[in-house]
């Protein structure tokens, strides 16, 4: 029931293009993410979402156009 309720995006190549640029700029800054984090962040930044986490870890509000809100 939650899938009939929210949008399920595709990896396009689009988004795959989003997420080589964000793989290719945590390499130039030496601050690598998790495979997976990117993938989630490449899925935001692409389809102009807001990403909603409370991982501050993966550090998303780091990588440039995934916008990142923290709820309390």
């Amino acid at each position: 029931r939650i899938l009939d309720q929210l949008p399920v995006e595709d990896y396009t190549m689009s988004t795959a293009r989003t997420h080589a640029e964000l793989l290719a700029f945590t390499h130039a800054n030496g601050n690598k993410r998790g495979p997976h984090d990117l993938v989630i962040a490449a899925t935001a930044a692409h389809t102009g979402r807001i990403l909603i986490t409370r991982d501050g870890k993966a550090a998303f509000d780091g990588l440039p156009r995934v916008r990142v809100e923290f709820p309390r």
